[in-house]
């Protein structure tokens, strides 16, 4: 997968925070809990995209064209997206990193 980015620039940073209930949490996690005071709105799942590459966690770390996650997920479009500032690392530093580290992020860790 290439970025929308030369090897050496750097890219805008973003979280992306999805409901994978869609909506459905505020309505049905009562039946579970019962009445109590605490209300849960959603329940997240998040990304990070940068340069347009969605990276999220699905049993490992896993990558996918932003527009086409939104696509293929299922979830709709994000519920919130915070601007996290610049990155001031390559794609070449981020694919190594990626890499290098995914054996930390299983689904047994």
């Amino acid at each position: 997968m290439t970025a929308n980015y030369g090897v050496d620039e750097v890219g805008e940073v973003i979280l992306t925070v999805y409901d994978i209930s869609m909506g459905a949490a505020k309505f049905l996690l009562p039946l579970f809990l019962g009445d109590s005071s605490e209300s849960i709105d959603m329940i997240p799942h998040s990304g990070i995209v940068i340069g347009g590459i969605e990276y999220f966690f699905s049993g490992g770390i896993r990558t996918e064209f932003h527009h086409e996650f939104v696509q293929k997920c299922g979830l709709g479009s994000p519920v919130e997206k915070l601007n996290l500032g610049m990155s001031k690392r390559s794609w070449r530093e981020w694919s190594e990193w990626i890499e290098e580290n995914s054996h930390r992020f299983t689904c047994g860790t």
